[in-house]
């Protein structure tokens, strides 16, 4: 446990990085992202996610594109160079004493305060943004369509409780109490990250900042209001992040309650894993994380492999539970890259063998290929009108084989391809309003519409400013910006349990990036929004400094 005034943690819990390794990670950060920005510098973006080949495309590597990576290097290295050199007049700036552990009333107040920052959005945007992806849940929970695993089972359950609750208001009335609902979780999902930021030990300036951020950036009322998985998703994963970081950070002291911190743990894994496809690769990293953790420290051993395995329990029962009331989702969700890549390889009639090209016919007439491709975008393929899913479902295996064998004769068209249908995630500054911050009701038969009890209770257009789509940072902008916490942590030595800290949110941008069906999309990566400031403020602490 970690009192007040205790900055430094057993030195075999937190080796310090040597010269060398910090060397290398300087390197290894200046390098990737020059390179990120020198390959974002040769993407053509002229039509949005439904561009054309001709619309979204790539242009030749010049010496411009050069001249831009070694440029971005040497300033990156530059800058990172600086902050090691003065680390300690930036830990004057932003760190602070340790603060009290995180109580009740403390908790409450601040997640008050944020719903009341939050509250012209929260009733201008009433009953919320309800979007395609909704209406697919609600068709589900009225009967219309049978329940699927396309969208989180829970997800829809949950918003099925309040939908069929026994309350004498109507259907936009119940959609609107889920939204509060909602906007209550993360209010005190914020609220627990700022004060854990405090007992971390980050100071009164770095903490004033993060409150400001959370307070007053619309991603969070926005996204408060969305209606759709993506925001308790996240809301669980970065509950994951801090508690992971907080169990690494435990030193075997009250024993009494550890067996409170296992459950906790398992729950926000189990939670994080069924609310979405690309959570059950971040809960299962999580889960290897762990086991690394108790490898590495037997000290630490019991309680990792007792999390571990009650996560694996847990979540068995819960998949066959969910696979026995709902139907399977498609097979064209899990290949949007491959499909992609082979799409492409068609259009551009690429080389391939006369049966392969007869498999791709199956899955869709070769004449379409052409016509329905969109580099940034699967969907244009996989809802077109003559694409097969029962086939390609009924002959994965062979799908992935004829991917494998296809890629070494069309490797340049499968790279083109995957930085076409991935780049809004990695390069920094590309930004596109597909899935970025939508507030609007679409068209549906439910009788939901839009209440602006805003202008109802004090007149004005901010529901109508709002919908405009406010300004936030890009998605690859983002994940920038948590390497670069992760790198912080690195540099300013904090010990290797912090780590813990980025797994969720980085395996879940992982999951994306193995199966991307867009290359823009803020909601695919909100976790790194919310945790932001946890991501960069974790290294800006004295906390656990050796």
């Amino acid at each position: 446990m970690m009192g007040r005034g205790r900055h430094v943690r057993d030195a075999s819990l937190a080796p310090a990085a040597s010269h060398r390794t910090l060397r290398i990670a300087d390197l290894l950060f200046c390098a990737l992202f020059a390179l990120s920005v020198a390959v974002g510098s040769r993407i053509i973006f002229t039509n949005g996610v439904v561009g054309t080949i001709d619309e979204t495309a790539l242009a030749p590597i010049g010496a411009g594109t050069v001249a831009l990576f070694a440029a971005c290097f040497c300033v990156t290295a530059l800058v990172l160079h600086w902050l090691r050199r003065h680390e300690e007049a930036v830990l004057g700036v932003f760190a602070g004493e340790p603060g009290e552990p995180v109580r009740v009333k403390p908790l409450l107040v601040t997640a008050l305060v944020l719903l009341v920052a939050w509250s012209p959005y929260l009733l201008a945007l009433c009953p919320g943004a309800i979007l395609p992806d909704t209406t697919g849940s609600i068709d589900q929970i009225l009967g219309y369509m049978p329940l699927s695993s396309h969208h989180p089972v829970v997800f829809t359950l949950l918003l099925g409780l309040f939908m069929k609750a026994p309350i004498p208001v109507g259907i936009t009335g119940k959609v609107y109490l889920f939204s509060l609902f909602q906007a209550s979780c993360l209010a005190l999902t914020m609220a627990y990250l700022l004060l854990w930021l405090r007992k971390r030990g980050l100071g009164g300036i770095g903490c004033a900042l993060a409150f400001v951020y959370v307070a007053f950036v619309p991603v969070f009322p926005v996204y408060a209001m969305s209606v759709q998985k993506d925001t308790l998703f996240s809301v669980f994963a970065v509950l994951l992040s801090l508690r992971l970081a907080e169990f690494g950070a435990q030193d075997g002291e009250d024993e009494q309650s550890l067996g409170l911190r296992e459950v906790a743990l398992v729950l926000l894994m189990v939670g994080v894993a069924v609310m979405r496809g690309n959570g059950m690769l971040a809960a299962a990293g999580s889960a290897a994380a762990l086991v690394l953790l108790g490898w590495r420290h037997p000290a630490m051993r019991r309680r990792a492999f007792a999390v571990v395995a009650g996560f694996a329990v847990c979540f068995a029962v819960t998949f066959a539970v969910l696979g026995r009331i709902a139907l399977a989702t498609e097979s064209a969700e899990w290949f949007g890259v491959p499909l992609q890549q082979l799409s492409r390889t068609i259009a551009l009639d690429g080389p391939m063998s006369e049966e392969d090209r007869s498999f791709m016919n199956q899955v869709m007439p070769l004449e379409d290929y052409r016509q329905v491709y969109t580099p940034a975008l699967v969907d244009s393929v996989k809802w077109s009108p003559r694409f097969n899913e029962s086939y390609l479902s009924e002959h994965k295996g062979e799908f992935v084989r004829l991917w494998a064998r296809n890629l070494p004769a069309n490797l340049g068209t499968y790279v083109d391809a995957y930085i076409l249908d991935t780049f809004g995630y990695w390069a920094p500054g590309f930004r596109s309003d597909y899935g970025y911050l939508d507030t609007y009701v679409v068209a549906n038969g439910y009788g939901i519409e839009r209440r602006d009890l805003f202008a109802a209770l004090f007149g004005g257009t901010l529901a109508q400013n709002i919908t405009k789509s406010p300004e936030y940072l890009a998605s690859g902008t983002l994940l920038w910006l948590v390497l670069f916490g992760a790198w912080l942590a690195y540099a300013y030595r904090k010990p290797r349990f912090v780590a813990l800290l980025f797994v969720p949110a980085l395996f879940s941008f992982a999951g994306i990036m193995v199966a991307s069906p867009v290359a823009f999309s803020l909601r695919y990566v909100l976790a790194f929004a919310f945790g932001l400031p946890a991501y960069l403020g974790v290294g800006l602490t004295r906390v656990d400094r050796e």
